[in-house]
């Protein structure tokens, strides 16, 4: 049975297969001092295995790890959300802004 990839996994899990995984980004590490908030957040990761028994990505996915060649399928992103910011520019002035595409909301084989 095919198996979708909406799924997460936790530090202790020992799953090998395709799934989110927590990645904690602290604003501090990248030296940041101006972002305001939030100063970290779970940017999640996906990781893992991807068997033959998994969903693909798309069609293209499935026929290009089927093909002659065997290009071999990667665990990654398959939606991903908004993070919110503040911080101050480059003038000292609180802004505010959306950067999209820095949550992982799902996981899937490409």
């Amino acid at each position: 049975m095919r198996r979708t990839i909406d799924y997460d996994c936790d530090e202790n899990s020992n799953e090998t297969r395709c799934c989110r995984r927590s990645l904690v980004v602290n604003f501090d590490d990248f030296g940041w001092d101006w972002v305001v908030a939030p100063r970290q957040y779970d940017a999640y990761m996906c990781n893992g295995e991807c068997p033959y028994a998994f969903q693909t990505a798309s069609l293209n996915a499935y026929i290009t790890s089927q093909s002659k060649n065997r290009v071999p399928l990667c665990c990654a992103p398959k939606k991903m959300s908004t993070l919110a910011l503040i911080y101050y520019d480059h003038d000292s002035e609180l802004r505010y802004s959306k950067l999209p595409n820095s949550i992982v909301e799902s996981c899937n084989c490409a």
